[in-house]
C-alpha cells in the first residue's frame, strides 16, 4: 500500500486563550506554520509568542498522528485476519459443498428400490399402465 497524505489536522480548543493573546497577524503566520507542518513542508520563523504555542500545538499534532498511525495499523491487521478468516471459511464451505454433491450424486443416482417380496430391482420410475397393458 503506498502512503497517502492525511487531508486534515486537527487543532485542540484547549490552545484558544493562548491563540487570542496573539495579534491576528501572528495568529495567521501561526495558522500557515501549522498547515506548513502538517504537509511536511518547511516552517517560517514565527513571532515569539507565536513560535512558542507554535511549539505545543506541533507537539500535540504528532501525538495524535502516532495515534491515528497505531489505530490504523490495528485496524489493517483485523482486516487483514478477517479477510483471511472470511477465505478460509469459503473454501472450507467450498470443500463441504463438492463433498456433499458426491454423496448425493452417489445414494440420488440409485433409483432402484429392491423388492424384498418378489427379490427383484422394481424401478421407481416404470409406469404401470404401461405394465398392465402388456400383461393382458
Amino acid at each position: 500500500m503506498g502512503e497517502t497524505m492525511k487531508n486534515s489536522f486537527l487543532v485542540m480548543t484547549e490552545n484558544a486563550t493562548a491563540l487570542n493573546m496573539l495579534k491576528d497577524s501572528a495568529a495567521g503566520a501561526l495558522f500557515k506554520a501549522l498547515m506548513a507542518h502538517a504537509t511536511g513542508q518547511e516552517v517560517q520563523k514565527l513571532p515569539f509568542g507565536a513560535e512558542l504555542l507554535y511549539q505545543v500545538m506541533a507537539g500535540q499534532m504528532d501525538r495524535m498522528d502516532e495515534r491515528y498511525e497505531a489505530v490504523k495499523k490495528k485496524r489493517i491487521e483485523a482486516g487483514r485476519a478477517g479477510g483471511l478468516a472470511k477465505s478460509s471459511n469459503a473454501k472450507q464451505n467450498l470443500a463441504n459443498a463438492k463433498q456433499n454433491l458426491a454423496s448425493c450424486t452417489s445414494t440420488c443416482t440409485s433409483s432402484r428400490k429392491k423388492n424384498t417380496f418378489f427379490d427383484f430391482d422394481q424401478r421407481t420410475d416404470v409406469n404401470l399402465d404401461e405394465i398392465i397393458r402388456k400383461e393382458v
